[in-house]
């Protein structure tokens, strides 16, 4: 029977035959194919592997199909787009369903080729502490009405307890993974998870736990998205990583939306029971840790709660509850629920507790909440507490509100906490003082615009500047008391100056509003205050008791009580050196192309912005908000 001639032939052979007919020997893979019934990419497969590949490692190191690279071998993770007509090899590494993801391996590499729905099934995280995942996953793409997309992982749940019964802690990680490590290949990309429901775990992460631990390194996360949901830790929680040791970049936290067009809100929460970690992208990003170009925005609460009715110290943070690491361009928009709820500890925008890096962070339209009546809460509109070897530059936070008892519009409290952080003053006068310009360790270039501060203690930058130098920073906040005993100040309550602590403000200026009649108002500090740091008498009833504010401007149409030397003496020496009090300016006087009171004050037009109508601006940072 001609039809059968092919049977007592391999399939290499039956291919042959038809290449020998002069056929073009892709046409004769898929007649082969046509004959015997099968599937073209497996006789393409034996065909060209046996012919002319033999011993090569495929589907380990190589992929063989015939449409990519006109059929020659490509290397396996070559970043070649996935599409639904390509993916009809059983592999092993290539994922389909909930069944498939079970099947990782530890030290796999793996595509993810469908979208997958994990049901009712529990998920069992992959990798802990002593046994990481070291491998690979990457998430492919197909093309619905003529948008591209990334196959997503939708339900993915560590327990079946309802949200009632609050289960905590009943495994140490929870998330798709438990432990990563960047050991080996060490990646994760374009993994979105959908409404995932970890509620179970010490250390929980929509896409894993714990990145990286003490002891190695971890892996690189790129791209991924967790969209609704609802995530608990007792110890460390975050929208992409619990804890991160590693690279967080291009990461998206936020809500979800079905095809009907339903919001489902994500809710971080940590219930501690001693001391935790809640952040919108990691809980705690450790030393030498990055998170870059990264977002947390819609309706998102991430919140600090006691667990089991006990008390606690938390550190709560839009992008990362605690940051010894590096925040780079990372952006907060349009969260409504960044709070602590009965306890103490440190809060912000970006970080709640941040002793490193933060370089380039918006922070827009967010409310922050903390308690008013514990004096161990500082929040602040970009970080809580900023301490250590803090360095942060080029951010605002604008048109959104943080409320604590220690409030500021960027800060509760700057202290950097460094030993020998001994600022002494060689200079003659502020023209010559250079303190600060090269210290690596500044707040520099902020802006505070239209945000609301509520406070017993409420300033427009800060709070409390116990120890530190703050360079071309301004702010136009709205302050606000909560009793009778409540202190509000246009740029901070208190700029100390303590044995070693000091408090230094260069180049900057306060234009604030006072929105109510709680407690005592001051324009910008409530301490005596020089501009120049050229004089002191050591004598215990002439000593200054404040730090330094060089080159500062302050709007005296504000309101609140103007800082003054306090003594008589003083003030006539210190006038008579060009040291007395700050420079007041009005609203209009600190407006326009060439304000005197500016420019006179070394504020340079390569930083500064001067314009018709407008208070002064920051031009790079500028730059930076508009590219958000």
């Amino acid at each position: 029977n001609d039809e059968c001639f092919w049977q007592n032939m391999t399939i290499c052979d039956h291919v042959e035959y038809y290449i020998n007919m002069g056929i073009d020997r892709m046409d004769a893979i898929k007649k082969a194919a046509k004959d015997r019934g099968i599937g073209k990419n497996a006789v393409y497969k034996e065909y060209v592997t046996k012919e002319e590949v033999v011993g090569w490692k495929f589907d380990v190191v190589w992929f063989m199909k015939e449409n990519i690279h006109n059929g020659y071998p490509y290397l396996n993770f070559a970043n070649i787009e996935v599409e639904d007509d390509l993916i009809d090899l059983s592999d092993g590494r290539t994922i389909k369903t909930y069944e498939d993801l079970t099947k990782m391996k530890l030290d796999g590499n793996y595509v993810i080729a469908a979208n997958i729905d994990a049901g009712n099934n529990i998920w069992i995280p992959i990798g802990n502490d002593k046994n990481p995942f070291v491998g690979s996953l990457k998430a492919g793409k197909y093309t619905k009405n003529g948008e591209e997309k990334y196959y997503t992982i939708s339900n993915l749940k560590t327990t079946a307890a309802t949200m009632d019964e609050a289960v905590l802690a009943e495994i140490p990680y929870a998330g798709l993974f438990g432990v990563t490590s960047g050991a080996k290949s060490g990646k994760i990309e374009d993994i979105t998870l959908v409404n995932p429901y970890f509620v179970n775990g010490a250390i929980t992460g929509g896409i894993v736990a714990s990145n990286g631990t003490e002891h190695y390194t971890g892996s690189t996360i790129s791209n991924c998205k967790v969209l609704g949901g609802e995530l608990r830790g007792t110890v460390g929680v975050g929208g992409i990583a619990g804890y991160n040791y590693g690279t967080i970049s291009g990461g998206l936290v936020s809500d979800s939306t079905d095809e009907y067009e339903n919001v489902t809100k994500l809710n971080i929460t940590l219930y501690s029971t001693a001391i935790g970690d809640c952040g919108g992208i990691v809980g705690w990003n450790h030393e030498n840790a990055t998170v870059a170009g990264s977002r947390v925005q819609g309706s998102v609460n991430i919140v600090a709660k006691s667990g089991q009715g006990k008390s606690a110290t938390v550190n709560v943070g839009g992008i990362a509850g605690n940051n010894g690491g590096s925040l780079d361009s990372v952006v907060v928009n349009e969260i409504k629920g960044i709070a602590i709820n009965s306890l103490k500890g440190n809060i912000g925008g970006i970080a709640g507790n941040n002793t490193k890096t933060i370089n380039k962070a918006l922070v827009n339209k967010t409310e922050i909440y903390a308690p008013t009546d514990n004096d161990q809460v500082y929040a602040g509109g970009i970080v809580g507490k900023a301490i250590g070897e803090t360095k942060i530059e080029t951010v605002m936070v604008k048109n959104g509100s943080v409320t604590g008892y220690h409030a500021g519009g960027f800060a509760g409290i700057i202290n950097y906490s460094k030993p020998n952080y001994n600022y002494t003053f060689s200079a003659s006068n502020s023209r010559s003082y250079s303190i600060g310009a090269n210290d690596p360790n500044t707040i520099y270039n902020c802006g505070v615009v239209e945000f609301t501060v509520k406070g017993k203690l409420s300033g427009g930058f800060a709070a409390i500047i116990d120890n530190g130098i703050v360079r071309d920073c301004y702010t136009q906040a709205k302050l606000s008391g909560v009793d009778s005993g409540s202190t509000k100040a246009g740029f901070a309550v208190d700029i100390n100056l303590n044995g070693k602590h000091v408090g230094i403000v260069v180049r900057s200026y306060a234009s604030v509003t006072f929105a109510d009649g709680n407690g005592s108002n001051y324009a910008v500090t409530t301490k005596e205050i020089y501009k120049d740091p050229i004089f002191d008498i050591n004598v215990e009833s002439l000593k200054r008791n404040a730090g330094y504010c060089l080159d500062f401007v302050y709007n005296k149409d504000s309101g609140g009580t103007e800082p003054d030397t306090g003594n008589v003496i003083k003030d006539l020496w210190n006038n008579w050196f060009d040291a007395g009090k700050l420079d007041s300016a009005s609203a209009g006087e600190m407006q326009g192309t060439s304000p005197k009171k500016f420019t006179d004050r070394n504020f340079s037009t390569s930083v500064w912005l001067f314009k018709d109508g407008g208070y002064p601006e920051l031009i790079s940072l500028n730059a930076f908000v508009a590219s958000c």
